[in-house]
């Protein structure tokens, strides 16, 4: 296989697909999607390598992939859905939602948690056994007992166990699992068709397969229990051409209400220099926003960006862990100039 990706390298035109064939030429990962439109033309499109390597199925641009913590905007969005719908407000407490409570989270808001200044520990502490099967209630009330990290609304500090904790309020709040809410509310009016939860047992045509590392070799990832799978930092699974469709419904405004979208694209008033909105790193803030996030997990490295003022959008899928893409995506980059 490297032989026939270095031939690619050597003759490709192409610096964005010269630097993700180098990756799996470099065994960095078994398969890569990378996919731009700029100023609304498609400019790159590219699929290389592996998705399975078991079976033999090449990766493909319509290759589902496990997105990790690019799914947070989907848990942000799922929110602003509820508030448009009038049944929860940003101001609404974590404690409102949790029997006994610590006296602390009754500062901590709806709004902190999607800002990621609640204060919150880590529920995925380094004793965290992932395989166990456990719920997102379980997931919360272990929180109850720990001393939290800040003053809520004081500090910005990335918090999984936010958003967390976030889709676990949707589901009190929806009567629905997060990801039945998501799919029904979020994915279906977004256009995206082959999005859903990154369930370890659920059949999905075309799954990018997760690979870990294991003595120089290549190793679909551990299964994980579908509990800590189904939890609003990092559950969706989508394609290429799901969130290229993402991209188009956010950018028209689709989905959400006007003030929902703004929300989520303005960097959090209450804290200076504040990097983040609703599940997005701002690069520029409404109304012409330009959004990211990426993610990585077991099996998966992801990178999402969008520019709503060109109408540009970037997005990078390796199923493997801990791949540095940056090469990748600085020559994508440079195609925005």
């Amino acid at each position: 296989m490297i032989p026939s990706i270095l031939a690619t390298i050597l003759l490709t035109q192409s610096p964005v697909e010269s630097a993700a064939a180098r990756l799996i030429a470099d065994n960095k990962t078994p398969g890569i999607v990378v996919y731009a439109k700029i100023k609304g033309k498609e400019t790159v499109s590219i699929a290389l390598g592996d998705a399975d390597r078991e079976a033999g199925r090449k990766m493909a641009m319509n290759s589902v992939h496990e997105l990790a913590s690019v799914s947070k905007q989907f848990t942000a969005a799922a929110i602003m859905k509820l508030v448009d719908q009038k049944k929860l407000s940003l101001d609404s407490t974590l404690a409102s939602f949790v029997p006994d409570a610590p006296e602390a989270w009754k500062k901590v808001t709806i709004r902190h948690l999607i800002h990621h200044t609640s204060g919150l520990p880590d529920y995925l502490a380094p004793t965290v056994d992932i395989k166990k099967d456990t719920t997102v209630e379980e997931l919360v009330f272990g929180l109850r007992g720990l001393k939290m990290d800040a003053e809520p609304g004081k500090e910005f500090a990335y918090s999984n166990s936010g958003y967390m904790a976030l889709g676990y309020i949707i589901e009190k709040v929806s009567k629905r699992s997060l990801t039945d809410f998501v799919a029904r509310e979020i994915f279906r009016p977004a256009g995206m068709k082959t999005a859903a939860g990154a369930h370890p047992d659920t059949k999905i045509a075309n799954r990018a397969v997760g690979y870990s590392r294991d003595s120089g070799k290549w190793v679909p990832e551990i299964r994980v229990s579908p509990g800590f799978s189904a939890l609003g930092d990092g559950f969706v699974m989508a394609s290429a051409p799901d969130l290229l469709a993402w991209h188009d419904a956010m950018r028209a405004g689709k989905v959400l209400s006007k003030s929902s979208w703004e929300f989520m694209t303005t960097p959090n008033p209450d804290i200076k220099d504040a990097p983040y909105g609703g599940g997005l790193a701002i690069g520029r803030p409404w109304p012409e926003p330009q959004v990211s996030h990426s993610g990585g997990w077991i099996g998966t490295s992801t990178f999402l960006m969008s520019d709503f003022r060109d109408n540009s959008v970037l997005i990078v899928l390796c199923n493997a862990e801990g791949v540095d893409f940056r090469p990748v995506v600085d020559e994508l980059f440079k195609l925005m100039k």
